[in-house]
């Protein structure tokens, strides 16, 4: 039984995040039994990739494997073979990673808007360049629900909803905009498109507060980094659908602050101050109770203007929708 295995960046059917250079530069971590190099031959169909025959990509130290993969143009898939081979001549570990892409990779945060709850009727046609990170840390095809909280690693997930983890959805029901939005940068891009799903509905920025990131995949924002880290630390930006649990006079007066923390955060722990940000301006309420409509239409408002404060964030309205 092969001994390595591959703990981050690196696995079956995953979209690695391209460079400047519209090149892969993925790291990959995991462990392996003993010391050596750890060397790659890169396939795609029948076709050894150029530059890619028993290419050394990393080390093993004492246990622990390190490696990055650079080189691959934007596109694929990709069939990756890693050996790890000791001093001597013969091989120690070998593992296969199958039906790997290369291009653009995105966080999906917020609340049930993110999530999904509209109708699944009308589906767009699955592609499959663009690919979802599934909630229980597996990659496939964007099919929604991408969001299946029902199986879900992060226990910050089962603990919202009073420590019962979270039933399937209705049938029918768990459309959001991330397979769409994946679908269109895919058309735009003419690259394959990854999509980390990270929302949880009903949820409010204190919630998602940075300041609980220690608290890992207990809090929304940790179990967000930890999937960031589990997929080789690099994305092209973060799409951002909430504001509907803001709608009450104390939290709308603290948003537009919260916004500016928590994008600042996530810029730092990304290691990425231009990280690019998108939202969705919540959109109309009707027929609510005078009070809680004023928060929304304040929320609503800030929304409109955070690109004032937050260089580098655009608003996407949806009120005519």
């Amino acid at each position: 039984e092969d001994m390595m295995k591959i703990e981050s960046g690196l696995f079956d059917h995953i979209v690695l995040q391209r460079n400047r250079r519209n090149l892969s530069e993925a790291r990959f971590a995991g462990t392996a039994s003993g010391n050596g190099e750890v060397r790659a031959t890169v396939t795609q169909g029948s076709r050894l990739v150029a530059g890619f025959r028993n290419k050394r990509v990393g080390s093993v130290t004492r246990g622990r494997l390190t490696g990055v993969l650079t080189g691959l143009r934007t596109g694929g898939p990709y069939d990756i073979d890693l050996v790890v081979t000791s001093g001597s001549s013969e091989t120690s570990d070998c593992l296969r990673i199958r039906d790997v892409l290369v291009g653009d990779v995105w966080l999906l945060g917020g609340q049930s808007n993110m999530q999904g709850i509209g109708l699944l009727k009308g589906q767009p046609k699955a592609d499959p360049l663009v690919r979802a990170f599934y909630m229980h840390d597996r990659w496939g095809v964007a099919r929604e629900p991408i969001h299946n909280l029902c199986v879900a690693v992060d226990p910050v997930h089962t603990d919202l909803t009073g420590g019962v983890r979270p039933g399937p959805k209705a049938p029918g029901v768990g459309m959001g905009p991330g397979t769409a939005f994946g679908l269109s940068m895919r058309k735009w891009t003419g690259v394959p498109q990854g999509l980390l799903a990270c929302a949880h509905g009903g949820t409010s920025m204190e919630q998602w507060s940075p300041k609980l990131r220690d608290k890992g995949g207990k809090s929304l924002y940790g179990a967000m980094l930890r999937r960031l880290a589990k997929n080789g630390g690099h994305v092209s930006g973060l799409v951002w659908y909430q504001g509907c649990s803001e709608a009450n006079d104390a939290a709308a007066l603290l948003y537009t602050q919260r916004m500016k923390e928590f994008v600042a955060a996530l810029r730092r722990d990304a290691r990425d101050q231009t990280l690019p940000v998108v939202i969705v301006q919540i959109a109309r309420a009707v027929g609510w109770d005078p009070k809680m409509v004023r928060a929304w239409n304040s929320v609503q408002d800030q929304q409109r203007r955070l690109a004032d404060t937050i260089r580098g964030l655009a608003a996407v309205p949806a009120i005519d929708l």
